[in-house]
């Protein structure tokens, strides 16, 4: 089985191809503001060193959130292209869960996604990937209580620069293990395939805000 796998739901590009097992080609790349328009000539240059077409490809896996608004349009909408134009089943996974998917000793891993205003995307998982608490958008201060009501050794997972007192790791996607760890999860419509954001966006916060005032008002 060849798996293709997407995840662009923070400011890098990680993406991959497994062929029965086995990684045969990746890209990890911090593209930032660049994402939108590099994403897909990545993807292309990925599988010309593979020596595969798109079409060759067994499923997709997309990481469809939580992270950046913007970063997990791009990564769903280019799964959802090329699982509908090109009739290849396509699955979903959290970028919280992928990011706890790695090799570990501590008791915990607890994936971290900094979400500005003093809050987190943040889940915790333990040895056996089991959730210990929930995937979530919080403030630090409230990741921080459930950590230290957990026993044992504890590993935060992130790329950004988050203080919670434990000892961390950068984020290094091992894509292989992700694949093999995923791949036989339940397919999806692709049309059904969308962003799990976790919050709203701040247009959308402020609109209900207004409309929260006005029903006040009222």
């Amino acid at each position: 089985m060849k798996v293709f796998y997407l995840d662009t739901s923070t400011s890098y590009l990680y993406t991959g191809i497994v062929d029965n097992g086995h990684l045969v080609g990746e890209v990890k790349e911090k593209l930032e503001k660049n994402l939108s328009t590099l994403t897909l000539p990545k993807i292309e240059e990925m599988f010309q060193k593979c020596h595969l077409e798109p079409s060759q490809i067994d499923k997709i896996i997309v990481v469809n959130g939580p992270g950046s608004f913007t970063g997990v349009r791009i990564g769903v909408t280019i799964a959802k292209i090329y699982a509908w134009s090109l009739q290849i089943p396509i699955t979903t996974i959290s970028s919280l869960m992928a990011m706890a998917c790695q090799k570990l000793t501590e008791d915990y891993r607890i994936p971290v996604i900094d979400a500005r205003h003093n809050c987190v995307y943040s889940a915790i998982y333990n040895k056996e990937g089991k959730e210990v608490l929930k995937e979530q958008y919080l403030k630090k201060e409230t990741l921080l209580t459930a950590m230290e009501t957990l026993p044992g050794t504890k590993r935060i997972i992130t790329n950004d620069e988050v203080d919670l007192g434990s000892s961390k790791s950068i984020y290094d996607p091992d894509i292989e293990l992700i694949v093999n760890r995923f791949q036989d999860k339940e397919n999806q419509n692709p049309h059904a395939v969308e962003p799990n954001y976790l919050k709203l966006t701040e247009a959308e916060e402020s609109n209900h805000r207004d409309d929260t005032s006005s029903i006040e008002r009222e």
